[in-house]
């Protein structure tokens, strides 16, 4: 887990300037509510808009609070012409095409072994234990459960919104299902 760093610029609007530079704000959602990306010239710094691909490969899942949010600001990013691009997790890019490519690719898979994970239905926990088990995933700890359980949570809702999965209270237990 991160350790928490100080805040030293509030971002209000399109534009931050720090220390004589100016740099166009790129809102980012998906990854948390209100992440942002800056750019300056032909740099664009992507935040978590993007992972690198090992990250990917070790977590699985790519974060998200908000899938479909998510994939809109990959195709947000994946439509711009920066010469470098650098997420705040991988490398240095100077083509974003098939890193775009690979995050949406992940997204797609998570997405696919939640839906998997609801057949036959099931709780949450159940939900979170299936899709580990569908991608190889071994979860170390507690806090990293819930967290992938928040996770899971943002696909059962993507899925929810996209009319493939609905929530049902059977016996006083909710249970998520596909359609």
């Amino acid at each position: 887990m991160a350790r928490p760093s100080p805040v030293d610029h509030i971002i209000r609007g399109d534009v931050l300037e720090v220390e004589g530079l100016t740099f166009q704000v790129l809102p980012l959602p998906g990854h948390a509510r209100e992440q942002v990306g800056l750019a300056w010239g032909q740099v664009c710094y992507c935040a978590d808009g993007l992972f690198g691909e090992d990250v990917l490969a070790k977590y699985g899942v790519p974060f998200a609070t908000d899938v479909a949010r998510q994939i809109e600001s990959i195709e947000q990013l994946r439509a711009t012409d920066y010469a470098y691009t650098l997420p705040a997790h991988g490398g240095l890019v100077t083509d974003i095409e098939p890193l775009a490519e690979v995050n949406l690719r992940h997204i797609q898979q998570a997405a696919e072994a939640v839906l998997a994970a609801v057949q036959p239905p099931a709780e949450t926990t159940e939900v979170v234990a299936r899709v580990c088990q569908t991608l190889g995933l071994s979860l170390r700890g507690i806090s990293q459960y819930y967290l992938f359980k928040s996770v899971v949570k943002a696909y059962l809702s993507y899925l929810v919104e996209g009319g493939r999965v609905e929530p049902r209270l059977v016996g006083n237990r909710l249970l998520w299902q596909a359609l």
